[in-house]
């Protein structure tokens, strides 16, 4: 019933932006600038809609992990593909260092738990590179997601997962993302039984380990 609305404007928007063109640049020129900002505020107002939609998911327990072998290789080369682009209009470096093994996980949720801990390295760091690596140990893996951004104070380190936090972000710049994009990670970890610890050091950057 939430959603339903917010495609609706965004469809509204879509056929206004089109009708406008058709009018002659007058017209166009004057307000295209005001639907670009409403299309902005569509999209904002969506992905915030199914963030919060995520977020009431998992805490009703409606979300279960279906276990099953996955290649882990396959899976983060796919998932980094998506990603590369993004990294590439900010200047920076996507790499990864990923072993050839065999994971036992739900391959759907492992995904989004990659895709939003390098969506969050990309949105953040100004330059450099960022590291997706799978470091192998006796029963398990571990993931680690490098960054080489302005790094988060050892105090907001245990506030970064909460709900709508964003570091050095006054509460309605929302061009920095939503601030839900860990608090999920965090959600989802639990689901699949992973641990989620980050370390990080002002001016140098920012490690997430799952």
């Amino acid at each position: 019933d939430l959603r339903q609305p917010a495609h609706a404007l965004s469809l509204y928007v879509a056929a206004l932006r089109q009708g406008l063109r058709m009018k002659g640049p007058d017209v166009s020129d004057a307000l295209i600038p005001a639907v670009d900002g409403i299309q902005a505020a569509s999209r904002s107002l969506d992905a915030l809609l199914n963030a919060v939609l995520d977020i009431s998911r998992f805490d009703a327990g409606v979300v279960s992990a279906e276990a099953a072998e996955v290649g882990a290789r396959a899976l983060i080369d796919e998932a980094l593909t998506v990603l590369r682009s993004g990294a590439s209009e900010r200047g920076l470096r996507l790499r990864s260092r990923v072993p050839d093994v065999t994971l036992r996980t739900d391959a759907t949720l492992l995904r989004r738990i990659i895709d939003n801990l390098v969506s969050n390295a990309i949105r953040f760091s100004r330059s450099g590179g960022i590291l997706v690596a799978l470091r192998p140990r006796r029963d398990h893996v571990l993931l680690q997601v490098w960054d080489q951004g302005s790094g988060i104070a050892a105090a907001n380190l245990p506030l970064i997962f909460d709900e709508f936090y964003q570091v050095g972000r006054p509460e309605r710049d929302r061009s920095h993302g939503l601030g839900m994009g860990l608090a999920i990670v965090k959600r989802l970890c639990h689901l699949l039984g992973n641990s989620l610890t980050v370390s990080s050091r002002l001016g140098r950057g920012t490690m997430f380990r799952v």
